[in-house]
């Protein structure tokens, strides 16, 4: 939508991930920023980051654990960022 800030994600690194996984992302003006992984049918595995974010680069590192602190299985999962106007979707490949 018009005005809307603006997200642009890099690809996430390393993949596959074996400890940690980053994502580089940069957004277009201050607003509240909601990161959070998926497994393939849907369910939350973290919330990385849910809060007020500034205009400019933000950087975010996944673990590779759940919320219950377990680690996840190899597999493919998505990451989902955004802000009330604006979603973008990321495959993470976890080893």
């Amino acid at each position: 939508p018009p005005g809307a800030p603006a997200i642009v994600v890099a690809d996430p690194w390393p993949q596959p991930a074996l400890s940690t996984l980053n994502l580089a992302l940069t957004i277009g003006k201050d607003a509240h920023l909601h990161a959070e992984v998926f497994d393939l049918h849907g369910r939350s595995q973290r919330v990385l980051f849910d809060g007020a974010a500034h205009e400019g680069e933000v950087q975010l590192r996944w673990d590779l654990r759940r919320s219950d602190g377990r680690r996840c299985p190899p597999g493919m999962y998505l990451v989902r960022i955004g802000t009330q106007q604006n979603t973008v979707v990321r495959k993470l490949i976890v080893r």
